[in-house]
């Protein structure tokens, strides 16, 4: 092969890989990056531990989780603690959500797939100051996925994760208020009156032998919720001038003090917690691990709990 040859086969061969970066760099261009297969909620899975704000919308209300001192919390209720159990199901979808499967976009399917105007739950992932993600979810594809549409752009994606997540703000505090069975309570005291028992399967009795009437009443401790809390600074005790307390104690040393503030039409809580002169070491534990939950907080109890609770009287057991 002559040196004539050889030069005008090199210079075809630059040629040739020259059209091909051509080629590919115009493809870059003028194609998107494919969704499929890629997070849902990219940056904020980049920027990790610096996520401290999540902004979930609904056409039922506004529900914003500061991430404060360690706790998530929810700002629209004075700062109160947020649902660890929902909370850490909000964070793992949003932490594994990818991109399934993209569907035809009109308003018709926009409708259809839950994402139409306030159809949807709507969540804003931030860092400080910085939005990071802005995903709209709608209703439910399979029980493991779920459409969704990504912020200004016209797509309807399946997307994974179950986001079967309460829109209501209640369901976002850390619940139940209490949750106390009754075979765990030793005494009741209603005010200025007191009954106890001996042992779990016992009656409670008054001082002077006789049984009372508390296996009803006590069943409200069992699983007793909040639908409102306000910080005490917050609460404004003179519109609630109707007053009640209500001490429970248990065989194990804890005692927990409910003083019910309410009117005509609410009822309000604030919880103490204390301990019997010798509690057990768990007893002594749970304080130290949850007082701070009711610290300087007021909880509103729904309607017929507060009602059942306030005009509870201890009385005797008919012979």
């Amino acid at each position: 092969m002559n040196d004539k040859l050889l030069k005008q086969g090199i210079w075809v061969l630059f040629l040739s890989l020259l059209f091909a970066a051509a080629s590919i760099m115009f493809t870059n261009l003028n194609y998107p990056v494919q969704s499929q297969g890629q997070l849902v909620f990219s940056q904020t899975f980049c920027h990790g531990g610096e996520v401290d704000k999540i902004i979930l919308t609904s056409k039922e209300k506004t529900i914003t989780l500061a991430h404060m001192d360690g706790y998530w919390r929810i700002a629209e209720t004075g700062g109160y603690y947020a649902n660890t159990r929902l909370v850490s199901k909000l964070l793992q979808n949003i932490n594994d959500a990818v991109f399934l499967m993209q569907r035809p976009y009109s308003e018709e399917n926009l409708q259809k797939s839950g994402l139409g105007q306030g159809q949807c739950l709507n969540i804003e992932t931030y860092a400080g100051e910085q939005k990071l993600d802005n995903i709209c979810v709608g209703r439910r594809a399979t029980a493991q996925t779920a459409f969704a549409a990504v912020s200004g752009k016209n797509e309807i994606w399946q997307i994974s994760g179950n986001w079967q997540l309460p829109e209501d703000q209640a369901s976002w505090f850390l619940q139940p208020l209490l949750e106390l069975p009754s075979s765990m309570v030793e005494s009741l005291q209603v005010d200025d009156i007191k009954v106890s028992r001996t042992s779990p399967f016992a009656d409670f009795v008054y001082p002077d032998g006789k049984a009372a009437l508390v296996k009803a009443f006590l069943e409200n401790f069992a699983w007793l919720p909040s639908v409102e809390v306000v910080p005490s600074f917050g609460f404004d005790r003179s519109k609630f001038p109707d007053v009640k307390n209500i001490i429970l104690t248990s065989f194990d040393g804890l005692i927990v003090r409910l003083t019910l503030s309410c009117n005509n039409q609410d009822c309000w809580g604030s919880i103490t917690l204390s301990t019997t002169p010798l509690p057990t070491s768990a007893v002594n534990a749970y304080i130290r691990d949850n007082a701070f939950l009711y610290e300087d907080w007021y909880f509103k109890i729904p309607s017929s709990a507060g009602k059942a609770l306030f005009s509870y009287k201890l009385m005797p057991q008919k012979e």
